[in-house]
């Protein structure tokens, strides 16, 4: 296996463990903090492909996301699960700030480069709906967030006292 498909066994090993901690907690926890340091190698190894400039513009599509974003967003719910929220904090700010870089090259040369090859046609799609899912989610949180406050003006609340 190759490139950032490499994860996806860390990714699996981390989603099972982290499940499975609450039965097993000492085999579990273990099981899950040896995959998050298996996808923390393949992430480092990717990353130091990627800035030694062994990646042309041209080979990047949305599977290069898959190991430092949701890698790190799968790996805070594996620290979660084994009670250490620091490092769960800490995984996913390190998820959403590769989300912003990498996302960002990945939606440049999406923009800019040449048409994706046929294998990567399924990475387009599923990074297509992502964005959408992912906009939608937001837009769905704001108006949560807002609604109080709009239902407040709207209809204020009664000041009789009781």
């Amino acid at each position: 296996m190759a490139g950032p498909f490499a994860s996806f066994i860390p990714l699996i090993g981390i989603l099972l463990s982290s499940h499975y901690s609450q039965y097993l907690p000492p085999w579990g926890a273990w099981l899950c903090m040896a995959c998050i340091a298996a996808l923390a190698i393949v992430a480092a190894q990717l990353l130091a492909h990627w800035v030694t400039g062994g990646v042309s513009m041209e080979s990047i599509h949305p599977g290069y996301l898959l190991p430092v974003v949701p890698g790190s967003f799968v790996a805070s719910i594996g620290f979660s699960s084994i009670h250490a929220h620091d490092a769960a904090m800490a995984a996913f700010g390190v998820g959403a700030f590769f989300w912003l870089v990498v996302g960002t090259v990945v939606t440049v040369r999406l923009m800019t480069g040449a048409e994706v090859p046929p294998a990567a046609l399924p990475g387009r799609e599923i990074y297509g709906w992502t964005i959408l899912g992912l906009a939608t989610s937001f837009t769905l949180v704001i108006a949560a967030r807002t609604a109080p406050k709009v239902a407040g003006l709207i209809a204020p609340q009664s000041t009789e006292v009781r």
